[in-house]
């Protein structure tokens, strides 16, 4: 943030990482202190058929993102307070319960990074991302179909996009 600022930009939000995902989720991470086994091992990139991606990303086990998370984002705001901070919410905000759990890394959350992926518009809007919200903001930041799903290339494809963008905005009183 402080490189960023002294190259002239403003910086207004911040996240940890996107699409962080790899492994089961889980509800709770035991305390740092307490963990038993060892930080998982950087993984390579790879999609879901097993192909090299095509941009760079880390993957976090579950535990890792949220003890990554909660350490970096307490930096961020003891260092500027205005500045939005939103989790990546997994596969859902389901996903991050170990940071919904903790009541001082929930704290820290100022809204949900959501993703819809090969799936209608309908997703977005159903009784998970209601009920998982943690009464924190919800931002659909991605609304993609990957080469294969039925909606990919059609207009049914481009509407449900729109429609899941429009409906955030509109429906999740969404900032942005």
């Amino acid at each position: 943030v402080e490189y960023l600022r002294a190259q002239g930009l403003k910086v207004s939000s911040w996240g940890l990482q996107n699409e962080p995902g790899s492994g089961p989720n889980t509800t709770t991470c035991p305390p740092i202190e307490e963990r038993v086994e060892p930080p998982s091992p950087p993984q390579p990139a790879l999609t879901s058929s097993g192909k090299p991606n095509s941009y760079s990303v880390c993957h976090y086990s579950q535990c890792d993102y949220y003890y990554a998370f909660k350490a970096c984002a307490k930096k961020i705001r003891a260092l500027d307070p205005a500045i939005r901070i939103h989790a990546n919410s997994w596969s859902g905000q389901v996903g991050a319960a170990p940071i919904a759990k903790d009541p001082e890394a929930l704290k820290l959350v100022d809204a949900w990074t959501w993703h819809t992926v090969n799936a209608p518009s309908a997703r977005d809007f159903g009784n998970q991302t209601r009920h998982w919200a943690y009464g924190k903001l919800d931002y659909t930041n991605e609304h993609e179909y990957q080469p294969g799903s039925p909606f990919a290339g059609t207009e049914v494809g481009t509407v449900a996009a729109v429609n899941s963008f429009l409906n955030t905005l509109t429906f999740k009183d969404s900032p942005t």
